[in-house]
């Protein structure tokens, strides 16, 4: 399985999560191309007025590692680990 480290970061109050990838992870391009569409789909919003977003459960922190999994990554998570994440 290969490795990828997210670092977690609240914005907002913690309505908010960014996924930062701190450490490489080198990838040849057709596997590149399936990790970009994931994240290009966990990172849309909706915005529904001034400063307001629609987060649905595709683009939950929780749905992104999910789908991370799926293409085979061990995901190793620092900082400010959003809820449902980790089991409890």
């Amino acid at each position: 399985m290969k490795r990828l480290v997210i670092q977690w970061e609240p914005l907002n109050g913690g309505e908010i999560a960014f996924a930062h990838f701190p450490e490489p992870f080198p990838m040849p391009d057709s596997e590149y191309e399936a990790f970009e569409a994931v994240f290009r789909s966990w990172e849309r919003r909706q915005w529904e007025g001034y400063g307001e977003i629609q987060i649905d459960e595709q683009s939950s922190p929780t749905a992104l590692v999910a789908a991370l999994r799926e293409l085979g990554y061990d995901i190793e998570h620092r900082g400010a680990i959003p809820p449902g994440i980790l089991p409890e």
